[in-house]
């Protein structure tokens, strides 16, 4: 995949902070990609080196003296003109082509954001179908494990690697989501990886692999979680992923060369969950963490998903609680009503003696 140029992302910036100006640069973008623009400066070039050298003595003077260098100032600088102008259309060329990328990358991401919402908006209304055509009997925790967060986390790590992979064409990342959890009887809270998404569908080796936030603080992910901050954590480089130890002190086998961290972050909760996104190709979402940032942007559509559905997976939870409450409650009052008929029914034939004869 070809990356853009440095130059041509800071002149980006510099055109955000100073728009009349960044007006005139586009316009010269446009020109410059321009097929028909381009031959004409061509074939411009070309007429007008053959006349420079056509006016030029190649014959009184010879190469080793300096007098042969006098008239010939001019060639240099349109020689300097020509390969100024290559490396331009060079670097418009790949910066073009990343750009296309990322937008095929987006219109992969739009799509599946919409199967997901579908899937479910299907779910949910079979789940609701479910609940209301047994109007007489307390939905139990079966009504509603048609649908969970680990359902939905699955569904956004595959629909992830596939965007990568249409609009890289590579197939060396592997995307993950990293979840937490409290243990019920310690309180003690840790992290496993509860999905993945990767090109051989076998399970990573840390898959469902307790990590505790208090004792395994070697890990990057179990750091991010311990700073609880709502940032997009971009490692874009081997060395910055062995500064950080990724994978723990003790780990050296990885071939990972950009690695980046997107939290879950939800309102009175915290961080929740941790979307991994691990490439073992350099470079291959760009060879800046400003370039890297731009490129995952359209992933974020992805992360409120899976806010949106925690939040309605602690709702589910809430209500299979109550209504098992509800369900313990109608069944103890009626056991209790049998008792009670039962006694009243005995009561009355051991005690018939004391009612008073007429």
């Amino acid at each position: 995949m070809k990356k853009p140029s440095k130059v041509i992302l800071q002149l980006k910036k510099f055109s955000n902070n100073y728009k009349k100006l960044g007006s005139v640069l586009y316009y010269f973008y446009r020109l410059l990609k321009s097929s028909y623009f381009r031959t004409f400066v061509n074939f411009l070039f070309t007429f007008v080196f053959a006349f420079q050298m056509q006016l030029t003595d190649f014959k009184t003077y010879n190469i080793y003296e300096k007098e042969f260098y006098r008239d010939k100032l001019h060639i240099l600088v349109t020689f300097v003109f020509i390969i100024l102008y290559n490396w331009i259309t060079i670097t418009i060329d790949n910066y073009q082509k990343y750009k296309d990328r990322r937008v095929k990358c987006l219109k992969e991401v739009i799509n599946r954001e919409a199967v997901i919402n579908q899937t479910v908006s299907r779910k949910l209304n079979d789940i609701t179908r479910s609940v209301c055509a047994k109007a007489v009997i307390i939905p139990s925790k079966a009504d509603f494990s048609t649908l969970s967060y680990q359902d939905i986390a699955s569904l956004v790590c595959h629909n992830i690697y596939d965007a990568i992979k249409i609009s890289t064409e590579k197939d060396t990342h592997q995307v993950s989501l990293m979840h937490r959890f409290k243990e019920k009887k310690t309180g003690r809270e840790y992290i496993k990886m509860i999905s993945y998404g990767n090109s051989n569908q076998i399970s990573p080796s840390i898959f469902d692999k307790h990590f505790y936030l208090d004792s395994d603080l070697s890990y990057y992910h179990v750091k991010i979680f311990n700073d609880k901050q709502n940032d997009i954590h971009i490692l874009k480089n081997a060395s910055e992923i062995k500064k950080e130890y990724v994978y723990g002190k003790k780990c050296n086998d990885k071939n990972i060369e950009q690695y980046i961290a997107i939290p879950i972050f939800c309102e009175n909760e915290g961080l929740v969950s941790l979307l991994q996104i691990e490439i073992s190709e350099k470079h291959l979402l760009g060879r800046t963490t400003e370039e890297v940032r731009e490129f995952v942007k359209p992933f974020m559509a992805y992360v409120h998903i899976l806010m949106v559905n925690y939040y309605r997976d602690e709702l589910f939870n809430v209500l299979i609680k109550k209504f098992d409450i509800l369900r313990k409650s109608k069944e103890r009052r009626k056991s209790y009503l049998e008792g009670m008929g039962k006694y009243e029914q005995h009561y009355g034939e051991n005690n018939s003696h004391i009612a008073p004869r007429d």
